[in-house]
């Protein structure tokens, strides 16, 4: 559910409002339109200020803006007809990345998953097809906005991951590179042995015999090559037993792996420490949680927790 997407914020009764968009149903939401705000800064408050004061419109004309760091502004409920795509607008819901044809690695994950949430959400029915750019749109093929190729953004989507990240590579002997550099690490830091060659970044017969040895350990099949599994059982190793800390004014806590509402359990403060136990992943989310030894879960999310 996007309402319980971590990077969220709630801006809707806070951004410049003259009048109110015409509403509608969640089912006649059939599409989700991709922007850029052709600037290098920005946000729901300037872009409102704006489209109220020089375009007249009743207030941003977005539902969600991504701003440079990550966090998603929520700008207007999904259930208004908001002015983004003219002419093309009653479907759709428009979300808005700042930037003017490049965006930060934070703005796509946040992309991915509100875009996953929103597909999510009971009563929003949209393809992945039916994710477009605004230059997609009938009478918008000029306009240079989204700034990305969509058939990249859609590929990506379909696949599991944001753009520009397209997820760990399968691994076996024969190997080399930083990405085993990154494996035999990995492996070290979970108490396998790497004695004779160590982190050099080739996959010969000693990082194999690790990779057998972790494997076995975790009751996975014992093959040696790293795939999604191995990579997912060796991030849950690396965690375990470390202290998670808290470093935003405070964060939720979770009785399941669910940001779900009904899943908040209550709430923990900064500087409050806890057991990890594993990484586990949110079901239809591309967004991880942690595990504790209490049983709740919090999140991985770098920018309200850090890891000791």
């Amino acid at each position: 559910m996007y309402r319980n997407l971590a990077q969220l914020v709630d801006v809707r009764g806070q951004v410049k409002r003259n009048g109110s968009f015409a509403s509608r149903s969640w089912s006649q939401i059939t599409g989700i339109a991709r922007h850029h705000s052709a600037t290098t800064s920005g946000d729901a408050f300037s872009f409102a200020n704006y489209h109220v004061d020089t375009l007249g419109w009743p207030s941003v004309g977005y539902h969600f803006v991504i701003t440079r760091d990550g966090a998603i502004q929520w700008a207007n409920s999904v259930d208004r007809i908001s002015y983004h795509v003219g002419n093309n607008n009653t479907p759709l819901i428009g979300i808005c990345l700042v930037g003017s044809g490049s965006f930060t690695a934070a703005q796509e994950q946040s992309y991915f998953d509100l875009v996953t949430a929103l597909r999510s959400t009971t009563g929003i029915n949209v393809s992945i097809a039916n994710l477009r750019g605004h230059n997609e749109y009938p009478g918008h093929a000029s306009n240079a906005c989204p700034g990305i190729n969509m058939d990249t953004v859609r590929a990506a989507i379909a696949n599991g991951h944001p753009v520009g990240d397209p997820g760990r590579p399968v691994l076996q002997r024969g190997d080399s590179g930083p990405e085993v550099l990154v494996l035999q690490n990995d492996l070290m830091a979970v108490g396998e042995s790497l004695p004779q060659f160590g982190a050099d970044g080739d996959f010969g017969a000693e990082t194999e015999t690790a990779v057998r040895s972790f494997q076995q350990k975790t009751g996975l099949t014992v093959d040696g090559v790293v795939g999604a599994q191995t990579w997912a059982a060796l991030d849950r190793a690396k965690v375990e037993g470390r202290l998670v800390v808290v470093t935003a004014a405070s964060v939720n806590v979770r009785s399941r792996p669910s940001f779900a509402e009904d899943a908040i359990a209550g709430q923990v403060f900064q500087g409050e420490a806890f057991t990890v136990v594993e990484i586990v992943s949110v079901p239809n989310s591309s967004s991880t949680l942690y595990r504790l030894v209490s049983g709740l879960y919090i999140t991985t999310n770098e920018s309200y927790v850090t890891l000791r």
